[in-house]
This record gives C-alpha cells, sequence and structure tokens, in this order.
C-alpha cells in the first residue's frame, strides 16, 4: 500500500486552494470530497459571497487568480 502523507477533508474553495498548492509544490495528497459540493447543492440561487476582503482572499501559487484580477476581468 502506497503512502500519501496529506488527507485534506473537503473540496470546497479553502480545500481545492491547499490542493492547488500541495501539487504546485510537487506534494502527494488525497483529497475528499466532491468539488464545491456544499456550494453547488446547498446554496440559494440567489446567494451571494458578502464577505469581507481579507476572509475572501484564496491564495494561487502564481497569483493567476487573484480577487484583483477578477474585479478587473469582470468589472
Amino acid at each position: 500500500m502506497e503512502h500519501t502523507p496529506i488527507l485534506i477533508i473537503g473540496a470546497g474553495p479553502y480545500g481545492l486552494s491547499l490542493a492547488n498548492y500541495l501539487a504546485h509544490n510537487g506534494q502527494r495528497f488525497v483529497i475528499v470530497g466532491r468539488s464545491m459540493e456544499l456550494w453547488k447543492e446547498h446554496t440559494f440561487d440567489s446567494m451571494r459571497l458578502r464577505s469581507d476582503y481579507p476572509t475572501s482572499v484564496i491564495k494561487h501559487p502564481e497569483d493567476l487568480f487573484s480577487f484583483q484580477r477578477f474585479c478587473a476581468g469582470s468589472g
């Protein structure tokens, strides 16, 4: 049996962000959960993110998906 040193529980925004960082750095991991399931299946259609900026930032190893880029691209 192969040893996997990192287990990520949850495939929401932060679990996926962590998985992205680990993959970018060549780390092996297992992620448990379906990608964004809670957001897709258990939120209202009209629900919008209303967090303040510091708690809304999810980093990418190369800053390809920054909040600033999203705002600039979406107006």
